[in-house]
């Protein structure tokens, strides 16, 4: 699929619910069980600052960031990757291989998992927070349909970095099924 627009969108969102943190909110715990609030705010501005690196075809030095945001910069650092990265994007990154640290992956996989981290994580952050999840249906269709060929039973469970699908109900909206299907109880934000 590879539509900056998309990704943009996941991109503003998640930068809205890092803005939302609260002072007193960083050691909270989220549905993600490696990650406190801080932990997984700085996660996201890592993440997010190799894969635009890799997008927009600046070298591997440049990919090795340390992102540990401590109460008001995470927002603003995420926004200043998510800007290289769509810039990327539009440049045509989804047509060739890019390199993310030692690895070149396809373009498109790149998008794919870009979408898939940060909305999921931008989910895990909400839950966390108290704040509404912000993202589209659309935005978690497309999420869902990138992750669902990726995510096969070898890759769950211990030792994986996913538990079991979590069920839910047949007429639950596209963001319940994502993060049911990625191992997160969509109506507690826990992991079962």
């Amino acid at each position: 699929m590879a539509e900056p627009a998309i990704l943009q969108g996941v991109f503003d969102r998640t930068a809205g619910l890092l803005d939302g943190i609260g002072r007193e909110q960083w050691e909270l715990p989220t549905p993600c069980p490696d990650y406190d609030v801080a932990a997984l705010a700085g996660h996201l501005v890592e993440f997010l600052r190799t894969f635009a690196a890799a997008v927009s075809g600046q070298s591997a030095a440049a990919q090795l960031t340390d992102a540990q945001p401590t109460g008001d910069g995470p927002a603003r650092e995420f926004r200043a990757a998510a800007d290289l990265a769509v810039e990327g994007w539009r440049d045509g990154a989804a047509q060739r291989l890019v390199t993310v640290g030692p690895d070149e992956v396809p373009g498109a996989l790149a998008f794919d998992l870009m979408l898939v981290e940060c909305l999921t994580h931008g989910w895990d952050v909400a839950v966390a927070t108290g704040q509404p999840a912000p993202y589209t249906d659309a935005q978690a269709e497309a999420a869902l349909a990138a992750v669902t060929p990726m995510l096969t039973a070898d890759s769950r469970g211990p030792g994986h970095q996913f538990g079991a699908a979590v069920p839910v109900p047949d007429d639950a909206g596209p963001m319940a099924r994502l993060v049911g299907f990625l191992g997160r109880d969509p109506d507690h934000g826990s992991p079962r």
